[in-house]
């Protein structure tokens, strides 16, 4: 019995650790808020890349951008991004927004948090080999502080059009206003 409430307290003890490193990581002061629905506030690599991409074909990227609460609010939500490597071509790189499945419901089960996000997305190397830049949100509170509004789908919807916009503000991305989800 005692072996048992050490691995138990031991696992609640890391468990707390890890999510307090995610938190840190998408953090906002509330002046870097206020702005238009889809407009960037951070970018950072994503570490490990876009696993299943060969050959550097693609460069990651965490990011946080605004978007809108159910109640009207401007909110900052994060994601990631994948863009093909080298610079666009004439006429721009369409955009594949990912919109993930139930994930969890706490800021750290946010998908860009995950070690391997890139391997969750089915046939990542494939979108980019034909040149899509594929965003994927985490959807208002997962990642960010917040209540997630899960099932909500005029919240997840705008996240998604919201990330699609963040694709476009994102520098050198040459991603155009054509779009898949």
């Amino acid at each position: 019995m005692f072996e048992f409430r050490t691995v138990a307290v031991a696992a609640v003890v890391l468990l707390g650790l890890g999510s307090g490193g995610a938190q840190a990581l998408y953090d906002v002061e509330p002046g870097e808020i206020p702005g238009r629905p889809g407009t960037l506030i951070r970018i950072w690599p994503l570490e490990g890349g876009a696993p299943g991409v060969r050959g550097g074909a693609a460069d990651a990227f965490r990011i946080l951008y605004r978007s809108t609460s159910p109640s009207g609010q401007t909110i900052p939500v994060s994601g990631a991004i994948y863009i093909p490597s080298g610079p666009p071509p004439a006429g721009g790189r369409n955009v594949i927004a990912w919109a993930h499945p139930t994930s969890g419901v706490m800021p750290p089960c946010a998908p860009s948090l995950m070690p391997d996000v890139g391997g969750m997305m089915w046939n990542l190397g494939a979108m980019i080999r034909e040149g899509y830049i594929v965003v994927a949100t985490d959807y208002p509170g997962l990642g960010t502080d917040g209540i997630h509004p899960y099932l909500i789908g005029e919240s997840e919807a705008r996240s998604v059009i919201d990330s699609v916009r963040a694709a476009r503000d994102m520098p050198n991305s040459g991603a155009t206003n054509r779009f898949a989800v």
